[in-house]
Order: structure tokens, then sequence, then C-alpha cells
């Protein structure tokens, strides 16, 4: 009887998201959160709509408000209609509460790059239409840099819990356009127990996502074993649904965890992977292993002294791993280039006029070898064999600083399996010069450890491509 009464419930809002995917400007319409694990609208604070727009306009908003109101959710209590970002919780004794959250894409990409843990959460399990959220653009994982780089940050908890406020954000519409409007809310009693909860709750499951590297929430009575293996344990810690000086207690799990985080980046090896310096001949033709060209001399501005230095056998790549401080220069063929093979030197019209099946291939999202060279697949196995070699090198060493010099489809193979891209998309991915990407040696493999704002970069593509398709 309750399993038939969940699935009327699912469909109810199935219907709901099908209803906004009809608006013109509707890309995806997800419902995320509490009731994608419960199932049951009773036993939920909100119901969390994310919507994915063409653009952002009041208009758009207020049809997608309009829509809310006039579905039948066939509950009792009377509807609130939440439009802002943020952890703001309403009495469920009063009200059911749907958490609107309308992005266009280039706000979904921000949203992602600032706000991490929310979205990689979302990606776990959701109900959607259209287009999904990972399709869009992914999480992927969680990575060490998040905890400190990102809105919902450790110190950024920390210190709206000693200011007693939560943080939201607003869209505020102007005859020029939209901006979102940063607003601290001042916690009301039901608020500070929530809040609370909800830190609490969030920082232990993304603290074990980082540490398996999985999207997978603890299981709740694995939460006190789980709390002291990390040494993060303490009396009443962990009691989160009960009210006893929930601030207090959350503060001191954050001191912990902070404390903790910090720790795994002090101990852990450090490999930091750049393509080399520009050469003359990085000019739109396939520059492979045959033109083995000099870089045009630049100014190094980083002063981190390196234990190991590894590059490819490439003047260009020796030459930019020269520039940098370190103790040791090994030279690795793992980390060569692609080999362009006959079509070194050629530009993509040229190719597509000697090999056009190369270029076809590529159309059927194939992967053809160059002719007497290499493809992607063979790149991406010495990754693979470059890995493993310096995981042996790294194991049993603590803060050891590595620096990793190579060339643009190498790094696309590496960030393309690495985030989980598709193959037939890594020669999208925009690798400049110079560009630094972080990883780290930790629980005996690497893991990335790279900087959103960079990440963006890299993967650019996603905003073009919804902009082109739409």
């Amino acid at each position: 009887m309750k399993s038939h009464k969940i699935n009327k419930q699912k469909k109810n809002i199935k219907n709901l998201l099908k209803k906004f995917f009809l608006l013109d400007e509707c890309i995806s319409a997800s419902v995320v959160g509490s009731f994608t694990e419960n199932k049951d609208i009773s036993n939920i604070g909100d119901l969390d709509v994310v919507v994915i727009s063409k653009s952002i306009s009041e208009i758009f908003i207020n049809k997608c408000k309009l829509l809310i109101k006039k579905h039948k959710f066939k509950i009792k209590k009377k509807i609130k209609i939440n439009s802002s970002f943020g952890p703001v919780k309403y009495n469920k004794n009063l009200f059911f509460t749907v958490h609107l959250m309308v992005y266009d894409i280039n706000g979904h990409i921000d949203h992602v790059v600032k706000s991490p843990f929310t979205c990689y959460d979302w990606e776990r399990k959701n109900i959607n239409i259209g287009k999904s959220l990972t399709e869009i653009y992914t999480a992927n994982k969680l990575q060490l840099v998040d905890f400190f780089n990102s809105r919902r940050a450790i110190n950024n908890h920390y210190q709206d819990l000693k200011d007693q406020v939560v943080s939201t954000y607003s869209y505020v519409f102007t005859k020029k356009g939209y901006s979102l409007k940063h607003k601290k809310i001042k916690l009301n009693k039901l608020n500070k127990l929530n809040y609370s909860k909800h830190i609490r709750q969030h920082g232990i499951n993304n603290f074990y996502k980082f540490l398996y590297q999985k999207n997978l929430k603890i299981k709740k009575n694995n939460i006190n074993k789980f709390l002291f293996n990390q040494k993060l344990q303490s009396n009443n810690l962990i009691k989160i649904n009960k009210n006893k000086s929930s601030i207090d207690n959350t503060e001191e799990f954050l001191n912990k965890l902070y404390l903790r985080l910090k720790h795994i980046k002090k101990e852990s090896n450090s490999i930091t992977f750049i393509r080399h310096a520009k050469t003359r001949f990085n000019n739109k033709s396939f520059l492979g292993r045959k033109r083995n060209v000099g870089i045009i001399n630049f100014k190094n501005k980083d002063k981190l002294y390196y234990d190991k230095i590894y590059c490819s056998p490439l003047l260009r790549s020796i030459q930019t791993a020269k520039k940098f401080r370190k103790k040791k220069l090994i030279i690795k063929k793992f980390l060569n280039e692609i080999n362009y093979g006959n079509a070194d030197g050629l530009n993509i019209k040229q190719l597509n006029k000697l090999y056009p099946k190369i270029v076809k291939d590529w159309i059927l999202k194939k992967d053809p070898r160059f002719p007497n060279g290499e493809n992607l697949s063979m790149v991406s196995n010495r990754v693979t064999k470059f890995l493993k070699y310096i995981s042996i090198d790294l194991k049993n060493q603590k803060s050891k600083k590595y620096l990793i010099i190579t060339h643009n489809v190498f790094l696309r193979c590496l960030i393309g399996s690495f985030f989980n891209i598709k193959r037939s998309d890594w020669f999208k991915l925009k690798i400049n010069h110079l560009s630094k990407f972080d990883f780290i040696f930790f629980n005996n493999k690497i893991v990335p450890n790279i900087n959103r704002k960079i990440l963006k970069k890299v993967m650019g593509y996603k905003i073009n491509e919804f902009s082109s398709s739409n």
C-alpha cells in the first residue's frame, strides 16, 4: 500500500517536471534532494526543483512559479515557493515548501564551480525530464581543494555559524539584465537547529565521498565508526537529530574536519602536470614528434622547488623543465606528444584532403589512428602506464612535490579519463601552454585536485555546445 502511494507521488512530481519542460526556454527540469531519497512527500521538509533554461528572465521564473501554484500536489498544507539559493528552511508543519532554483547554462556551470558539494549531491540521485544535470555540466567528483575554495567551504560555514546567519542568493532584475544578490539571514530558533544539522550531515557525507572518490552517502549505522577512524569523533558530536547545543557541536566538528583536511594536504604528495611552453610552430598545425622544435622563451614565475621533474624527450618539454627549480630531471617516453605520423605539420583542411577517412571517423565518434602514428587509445595507455610508474615511486613517501612537463594530447587524455568525459569529446578540451593541473597521491592512488575555475576553462566547450544547439 505504501509503495503504491509513493509511486503515485513520484508520478505526480514527474508530471510537474513535464509542465516545466513544455516551456520554450526550458532545457532541463529535475527534482533533487530529500524527495529522491524518501520518495514520500510527507517525510520531507521541502521539494527541491532545479530548472535549467536557455536564458534567465523574470518572466520565465514567474511562469515556473505559476506552474507550481497551479499544480495539485495532493497535500493538505499550504504551498510556499522559495526561489532563492541557499539552505533556508521553513516550518514544515505549516508549509509544504517548493524550493525552485532556476539557472541558465552559464549559471549552472558557475554553480558547479562554486558549489561542487551541492551539485555533486544532486547528481547522485534525481528525477529529471530533458537533459540531465550531469550531461549539461558535471561536478564529477569531490576534490581536496573544494573543501577550502568553494562557496560552502569549511571556513564559510564556520563563519556563518559564528555570526548565526545563513548565506542566501537571489536574482535581482533590472533593465540591463540581472545579478545575484548575496544576503545573510539571521538564524531563528528553527533554522539554527536545521542549519547545524545540515552542515554536519553534509560535512560527513562530503568527506566520505572525497575519501572513497565515489558519489555515495555513508550509511547511518556506519557514521560513528567512520568518525572514530577519521579522528573526528567526540562526545555528542553526531547526535544530529537531537536539539543539544547543536551550533557548539557543529563548530567543533568543522574545526576537527578542517584540521584533518589540512593534515591530508600537508602529508599528501603533490603531482602537478603542465603543458610545455609555447613554440612558434603552435600554429594550428599538428605538432607531434617529427618537428622537434624549441620553445619561445618565457619568464617563469613559479618559485616552488620540486623534488623531481619528469618530462618527455622532446626539446620543447626539456627546455620548459629546465626553467623550474628541481632536485632531479627524469626523461620519460610515456610523456610524449601523440605521434601524428604522416599528418605531422598538416592543418585540419590538409588532413581532410589527404586522409578524409580519419575526419569521417571522428565525425562518427570513432578513434582512428593517424597514418603511421597513434590514436587516443594508445596515448591513454601511455597515461595509465606513467601513472602506475610514479605511483610506485611515490608510495611510502610524504610531502613530495613532483612536476610533470608534457603535451596537449597527453593532458587531454589524462583529464578526459579522470573526469569521465566521452573520448569523442577529448579533442574539445582546451589545454593552454603552462597551465597547471594539480593532483595528489592519497590513499595509495592519484586523485585530481584541480581548481574548478581552471577546469571550467578546459571544458569551456560545454557553454558553446548548448548555446549553439539551442
